[in-house]
């Protein structure tokens, strides 16, 4: 069962490869004139997406650290 670091990394993975792809489209709409609109709605998702998983990625960087506190 994948666990949710791996999920994160998973995560931004995925998200980085929907960006370049989105940023292809808007540099390619340049030569053929088509709207750039899902493509800037993708970017902004993409946003929010790599900000949550670097927030889990946080989380379990917290919770790793407590439990070696607890450990110590």
């Amino acid at each position: 069962m994948p666990t949710a670091l791996q999920n994160a990394v998973s995560g931004i993975n995925h998200e980085v490869a929907r960006a370049q792809h989105a940023a292809s489209n808007i540099a390619k709409a340049s030569l053929t004139g088509k709207s750039v609109d899902k493509s800037l709605i993708t970017e902004k998702e993409v946003q929010a997406n790599l900000a949550a998983d670097a927030k889990v990625i946080g989380v379990v960087n917290a919770e790793q650290k407590q439990l070696l506190d607890v450990l110590a």
